[in-house]
């Protein structure tokens, strides 16, 4: 254990070494932390914290990881619908606000169907009445076999008027009798799974886990965990197999600033982490900034050998000449921080090469070339 990880103290991020003995005591002892996975489910649950002076509270939730991605993806995809209708809150309102239309699962679900008319009902179940035949009369009186509302007949009483002369009728709550039963029929024909916003969930796995049928492997935006795990998720959900691609492969490069989405998902399977010394920071959020800077007119600018994934803060640091960066060839990063000092990242890991004349030298030599 000391030996796979002891090469990386002091040359990566704390939270990158911790993330590697993770994934080194899953290797070693699968079966053990499969049993303590299983175990931690008692753990799981959902909490509601005290209210503040401001009339604010705050929601726990503990759960499955690909539940709670869901539920992320969700908010999110109701939050970008109440954009569209007009909502300027900020996102993180919009989100705020989307928990609470999810606790009326009918305004979600009016929402969800209006938003772009998705083919939501199963067309396989059967036995399922044809409403399309209901008629609501301009009274609210409705026609069609089996529309009239069951229940009790109504009988006479003080002050009603007899059934012969003028029958007693309440033509708004017949209407709703039949609304809601045409809204139960509908609703027992949707299929729950077209609901279900997209996830994309990027899963490594070695050979030898493939083979054995217990290891680690490595969940993006969750880390190492034991793939007995990641087999579970898997079998509650619909799998889409993605073509595997070739990282080895040239990709054109691009003249506009942003890269098109294919080129953002091959930096991210090939470097997804921050090329920031000492940065913990990774996923497919961070920024993919140009180390030689973008100027107008230059063809073949946006290409991976010129892109360095950075998180927003570190960029903003780059961006605003607090700290310099070269990209002397791909994959090898130099940083000079604001007090002289060189730093050099590469896939070991940070190397700090001081403030001295050598490394005064090495990064002059890392110069972009004068075109």
């Amino acid at each position: 254990m000391d030996a796979a990880v002891a090469d990386y103290v002091g040359r990566s991020a704390w939270g990158q070494v911790l993330r590697l003995l993770d994934a080194k005591i899953i290797e070693i002892d699968a079966e053990r932390i499969a049993k303590l996975a299983e175990e931690y489910r008692n753990e799981f649950g959902v909490w509601l914290g005290q209210a503040t002076e401001h009339g604010a509270k705050t929601l726990f939730v503990r759960g499955e990881a690909p539940d709670l991605i869901w539920f992320d993806a969700m908010v999110d995809r109701i939050a970008d619908i109440l954009g569209t209708r007009g909502d300027t809150r900020s996102k993180g309102l919009r989100r705020a606000a989307a928990v609470g239309i999810l606790a009326n699962p009918l305004h979600a679900l009016r929402l969800l169907a209006e938003d772009d008319a998705p083919s939501l009902f199963d067309p396989d179940l059967e036995g399922v009445e044809d409403l399309s035949g209901v008629d609501l009369g301009p009274a609210g009186e409705t026609e069609g076999p089996g529309m009239q509302p069951e229940g009790p007949e109504l009988v006479e009483g003080p002050g009603r008027q007899a059934e012969d002369d003028h029958p007693v009728r309440f033509p708004r709550i017949d209407q709703d009798r039949v609304l809601a039963r045409a809204m139960v029929a509908a609703i027992g024909r949707l299929d729950p799974a077209r609901m279900r916003p997209d996830a994309t969930l990027y899963v490594h796995i070695a050979k030898e886990t493939l083979e054995s049928g217990l290891g680690v492997a490595r969940v993006e935006d969750i880390g190492p965990v034991v793939s007995s795990l990641v087999a579970d998720w898997l079998g509650r959900c619909d799998v889409t197999v993605k073509p595997v691609i070739d990282l080895n492969a040239e990709l054109t490069p691009v003249d506009a600033y942003e890269g098109p989405r294919a080129m953002r998902e091959r930096m991210f399977l090939k470097r997804p982490t921050s090329v920031f010394p000492f940065s913990s920071s990774r996923g497919q959020g961070l920024d993919l900034d140009h180390s030689d800077p973008y100027r107008d007119g230059v063809p073949g600018q946006t290409r991976e050998d010129n892109l360095a994934p950075l998180s927003r803060s570190e960029h903003n640091l780059i961006t605003r000449g607090l700290w310099n960066r070269r990209q002397p060839e791909p994959g090898t990063f130099l940083f000079r921080a604001p007090h002289g000092r060189v730093l050099l990242v590469n896939q070991t890991g940070t190397h700090d090469l001081g403030d001295s004349r050598f490394a005064d030298q090495i990064w002059h030599c890392a110069a972009p070339q004068q075109s």
